[in-house]
């Protein structure tokens, strides 16, 4: 009885862990205070890249210098079914990443190791006309 338990268990255990089931290409605009960035993602760290549009509290991930230009080397996959890991470029010389956490579901974003929150919406939002 108890190898037929074993047996049952073993069979119900899924055969690939974290299977990422992305629709690929994503692209996104990320907000995180006044900081805008562009996400597009493919699976693939070779054609995926991010591209800040605003840059102010986060200027040691991104500089103005960096802004409106692609940044490839992007790396996601699927943390879990709702989590989505994702680690930006900040320092290619020195083969330096900057960790964030996206939420499948609602897409909410927690930014490195203080948790800072901001929201991503689908497509490349446009910024043409100020509201202030």
């Amino acid at each position: 009885m108890r190898n037929f338990a074993l047996l049952l268990l073993l069979t119900s255990v899924p055969l690939s862990w974290g299977q990422d089931d992305t629709p690929y290409p994503v692209d996104l605009t990320c907000e995180v205070g006044a900081n805008v960035f562009y996400l597009h993602l493919t699976g693939d760290k070779q054609t995926s890249w991010v591209a800040p549009v605003f840059v102010a509290s986060l200027q040691n991930i991104f500089d103005k210098k960096h802004l409106s230009k692609k940044h490839y080397g992007v790396r996601s996959s699927a943390e879990s079914d709702n989590i989505m890991f994702i680690q930006l470029p900040i320092n290619r010389a020195f083969g330096a990443f900057f960790d964030m956490q996206l939420n499948r579901y609602n897409l909410k974003l927690s930014l490195g190791p203080r948790g800072v929150e901001g929201h991503c919406s689908f497509g490349f939002k446009k910024f043409s006309t100020k509201l202030l």
